[in-house]
Order: structure tokens, then sequence, then C-alpha cells
């Protein structure tokens, strides 16, 4: 018996990190391609290909489902902090920030945005 445990491979290889959370009021299908240009414009800049990411539908942080626990997320919607405050949601560092059909034309409010980023990827 002793030698069959000694063979079996411990369950914590099989745990994968959670990707990081970008949460948007709307299916990806639905986004007007302005948005999704300038979600993948955000992402370029944070040297973050679009498949290290899961894109999910939430307008809000209670639509964030249970059972995610991402390092990070991020929500584009409406009733964002004007400070950019990074906040705590158990394990996951979050960040709201305001819906990118907002920041097309508002370069301030890009740079606040950009720096928002930076401190919540560690860049």
């Amino acid at each position: 018996m002793e030698s069959l445990q000694a063979s079996l491979v411990p369950e914590d290889i099989y745990c994968f990190p959670a990707l990081d959370v970008i949460l948007m009021p709307e299916n990806w299908a639905d986004m007007p391609r302005t948005d999704q240009e300038q979600l993948y414009k955000i992402l370029a800049a944070l040297k973050r290909a679009p498949e290290t990411v899961r894109v999910a539908k939430a307008a809000s942080w209670e639509d964030l489902p249970v059972h995610d626990q991402p390092a990070r997320a991020v929500l584009f919607a409406p009733g964002f902090d004007e400070n950019f405050e990074i906040q705590g949601r158990g394990t996951t560092r979050c960040l709201h920030a305001p819906p990118l059909a907002a920041l097309a034309d508002n370069k301030e409010l890009k740079q606040k945005l950009w720096a928002a980023l930076q401190n919540l990827f560690g860049q």
C-alpha cells in the first residue's frame, strides 16, 4: 500500500492560476468594434495577449462569478471611482474603470486609467 501512495502525483500540480478577468456590461460579440479595439490596445500596452485574460459579461462586481478568484479583475462600466483606487474582493485586486467608449476622446481619463492599470498589474 505504501508503494502505491508513493507513486501518486500530488493534486497541487493540477492547479492552474486563474486568468485575469475583464468584466464588461455586454457580451463580447455585442460590443462595438471600437470598444473591442480599445481593449486590445490596453492589453497590448500591458504586454498581455488576449488569451491571457478572460472577458466576462458583468455590469457590477456582484456579477463576478463566485468560483472565479483571479489575481486581478478590471470592470469597465459606469459608476467608476474617479480616483481609480484598487480595491480588494477576497483575494482579487480589483479596479473599476470607465466604459471603454468614454476613453475614446478623453486623454486625461486615459492617463489616470493607465497609471492605475500599471499599479494593478505591477508595472
